[in-house]
């Protein structure tokens, strides 16, 4: 389509014959690199040049922060041979500047690439290819630990510390370069002077990006009302009982009219949570056939297993009578409007905002849904435990529903914070299946609630939390 709109029908014609179609097994990797190099060089004018090759102007940046309500968007860099690592921070203001982070780096063996290494074995162990799978875990812990406390020391704390103060909490933006894609920043950590570690959700409100691109785009498009409908995807392929108990619970407590998908203990059930009626929830989608008038959802919540392949685009949601593909997700991108408004998409789905090679492409499940036309998606980055997640999700949404100006990566945060309270109380319209399970002591272990990630804007007015 780019190609047609710069003149190019016969480019066009030769890319649709090369290219794979999104449902293909094989990738793009299979486009001959002269037809690349003839494609760029077709696209370097106009709005693809624009929207897909030139770097965003720093008053364009500032201008995206301004409407998506965020401070800063922080691009970490890490040291490469030429230089030592960088944070550069591009404010709303149109202020720019930089911190050098001499720690800031990615080299073997070191606490990035134990991280991963120990998550790709604890993946094979539960895949059954490793027998010590207790082992595997213990490793992936303490190596996640390292990670949070490298991740303070490295850039977050240093970055914190070079900020302007406001006198309100700071709003920032991580866009992670390269490997430091996987590193939950928000959950970076310090010693506390109580005792104990304080994390920096507690220091700070964070929202991730892959680029300045990304971020331009997602606050430029508009949000459809938080007044709107809601669809919940819950246990579609019934190996998550707990994505039942969690849908049912914010069903009842917060989402009276919601549209249910999936399996239910006690709501009923309008459709199965099959892709093609996940797909029709999206900008562009028609609506599943089983509500006439449909418009698209404000909130589309799956609860669902997640898949990441071993190259982005074969990474997938399991839903009812099959698989529903990065690709195919990111085709639906093609049956929007330009100007079509989105809402919000939580995957309270394992491993949906993950990639395990490629850190650098930032294209995640979560990041598609985000390409495909949401406004805002929350995604994880690991495998949480069906209790944390269902107490988490509960936690994000009823926070979205009382406090509507907040944000979601607000929302998040309060969600985040609640679960590593010692002391935190379960609110009176959790379901007592849930609040059963509010006090565990687990449920502040980082494992249980920093996996989840905030990707884009939707509208929220509040700066001073």
């Amino acid at each position: 389509a780019l190609l047609r709109e710069a003149g190019r029908p016969d480019l066009a014609n030769e890319w649709a014959a090369q290219a794979p179609e999104p449902t293909a097994r094989r990738g793009l990797a299979d486009v001959p690199s002269d037809l690349r190099h003839r494609v760029l060089t077709a696209l370097g004018t106009g709005t693809a040049e624009r929207r897909l090759l030139s770097a965003p102007t720093v008053s364009e940046i500032a201008a995206a922060l301004r409407t998506a309500r965020m401070d800063s968007l922080v691009y970490l860099i890490p040291a490469t041979g030429q230089g030592t690592g960088r944070a550069l921070v591009l404010g709303m203001n149109g202020s720019v500047w930089d911190c050098g982070l001499p720690e800031l780096r990615i080299e073997p063996g070191g606490v990035i690439a134990r991280y991963a290494a120990a998550h790709h074995d604890l993946l094979e162990a539960r895949a059954g290819t490793v027998a010590d799978a207790p082992a595997a875990e213990r490793r992936r812990n303490q190596a996640l630990g390292d990670l949070c406390d490298w991740a303070w020391t490295a850039a977050i704390g240093p970055v914190l510390r070079q900020l302007t103060p406001t006198g309100r909490t700071p709003r920032l933006v991580i866009a992670p370069i390269g490997t430091l894609g996987i590193v939950p920043w928000h959950a970076a950590r310090r010693a506390a002077a109580a005792g104990g570690v304080r994390y920096a959700c507690a220091e700070a409100v964070f929202a991730t990006c892959a680029s300045a691109r990304q971020l331009i785009e997602a606050a430029g498009r508009g949000a459809l009302p938080r007044s709107g409908s809601a669809v919940v995807v819950a246990n579609p392929t019934r190996g998550l009982p707990w994505s039942t108990w969690e849908a049912d619970a914010i069903t009842a407590a917060l989402y009276p009219d919601i549209i249910y998908l999936g399996r239910s203990r006690n709501t009923p059930v309008q459709g199965a949570g099959t892709p093609d009626e996940v797909l029709a929830c999206l900008p562009g989608g028609r609506g599943p056939a089983v509500a006439p008038g449909y418009r698209p959802p404000s909130v589309l919540h799956l609860g669902c297993h997640a898949v990441a392949g071993d190259s982005p685009d074969s990474s997938y949601l399991v839903l009812a009578g099959g698989q529903l593909s990065l690709r195919r997700i990111l085709a639906q991108a093609r049956n929007r409007a330009p100007a079509s408004p989105g809402g919000l998409v939580v995957l309270a789905a394992c491993s949906s905002d993950l990639t395990l090679a490629d850190h650098d492409e930032g294209l995640t499940l979560a990041s598609a849904f985000l390409a495909a036309g949401a406004a805002c998606v929350v995604g994880s980055r690991w495998d949480v435990g069906d209790v944390h997640t269902a107490l988490l999700m509960f936690m994000l949404h009823r926070h979205l529903v009382r406090n509507p100006g907040d944000s979601p990566a607000d929302a998040l945060r309060a969600a985040q914070l609640w679960m590593l309270d010692p002391q935190r109380r379960a609110p009176a319209e959790m379901p007592e299946l849930l609040t059963v399970e509010a006090g565990r002591p687990d449920a502040a272990d980082v494992n249980a609630w920093a996996a989840f990630t905030q990707h884009g804007h939707w509208e929220g007015n509040r700066w001073d939390r």
